[in-house]
């Protein structure tokens, strides 16, 4: 019988996607998956693509997983939570912020915490048959596509550049600083 990380093989395509007690509309993160191979993830989509290991704990009840980010903007950190998995859906609930797993698959306002929901499928980096390949030069060729101009002519307009999130509206209600930095 397969073990939790043998399951977690592959794409999964997020399906649903809660922050902070507030959900997000489904064309916010159209699109964004995770790739598992063997103990690593990519996860791409929602404004950025991340890379590192996953480490499963399928004793704990609820079942535990730790994200360490080693690509990205948040590369260093760790990120605790729980999980669920069946043959096509996969619930996560982590910690985006803070040392603190997640108790339950909820999330309040101010927690930190993120909900997913994720369906077996295939993402943007998956050949016909199955295999992933978000390799370094995929991920690499991705962030020198997302630095290149958004105009093809002239010379570089005044909001071309590295911008940084200072504050930020969800469905009118303003974000959490901590979710603003993530």
């Amino acid at each position: 019988m397969p073990n939790d990380l043998d399951k977690l093989q592959g794409a999964w395509n997020i399906s649903s996607f809660e922050s902070d007690g507030r959900k997000m509309a489904a064309a916010a993160f159209k699109g964004s998956a995770i790739v598992i191979k063997e103990t690593t993830f990519t996860s791409v989509g929602m404004g950025g693509t991340y890379e590192g290991t996953i480490a499963l704990d399928q004793t704990k009840k609820p079942k535990t997983f730790d994200l360490l980010i080693t690509v990205g903007h948040a590369a260093g950190t760790r990120h605790r939570g729980i999980y669920t998995i069946d043959a096509t859906k996969w619930t996560i609930c982590l910690a985006a912020a803070g040392k603190t797993r997640p108790e339950s698959f909820a999330t309040r306002a101010g927690t930190g915490l993120v909900l997913e929901t994720l369906k077996r499928g295939r993402s943007p980096r998956q050949t016909t048959n199955g295999e992933p390949k978000a390799t370094r030069a995929t991920v690499t060729k991705a962030r020198a596509d997302a630095e290149t101009p958004l105009t093809s002519a002239g010379a570089a307009t005044a909001l071309e550049g590295e911008w940084a999130m200072v504050a930020g509206v969800f469905n009118g209600a303003a974000m959490a600083q901590n979710m603003v930095k993530w």
